[in-house]
């Protein structure tokens, strides 16, 4: 947005954050959409073992609205965070972090 200065030349109304903070506001609210994301899936691996004893990734991608193959991105990083295991076939199951967690 722009304004007149007193000398009638225009300027900038409000001059945009240096590099650095603006990247750490977009870090923030990243990391904390990210979070909440994984709290979703650990959420419903939970729900899925409770009602059905099962937590399938189609099941999973299939009830967030997401491809199956996002699905698996995400399953992977609830497995280097801790919160869940899979295993081939069988499913996914959340770990002692992630039952916390649900």
């Amino acid at each position: 947005m722009a304004r007149r200065s007193a000398q009638g030349r225009t300027e900038l109304a409000s001059p945009l954050p240096a590099e650095l903070t603006q990247a750490r506001r977009f870090g923030k609210t990243r990391s904390a959409q990210s979070t909440a994301l994984l709290e979703d899936y650990v959420e419903l691996i939970a729900d899925l073992l409770a009602s059905t004893g099962e937590a399938r990734p189609t099941d999973i991608a299939r009830r967030l609205g997401v491809s199956h193959p996002t699905a698996i991105g995400t399953i992977g990083r609830l497995k280097r965070n801790e919160l869940a295991t899979a295993r081939p076939y069988r499913g996914v199951f959340l770990t002692e972090k992630g039952e916390a967690l649900a």
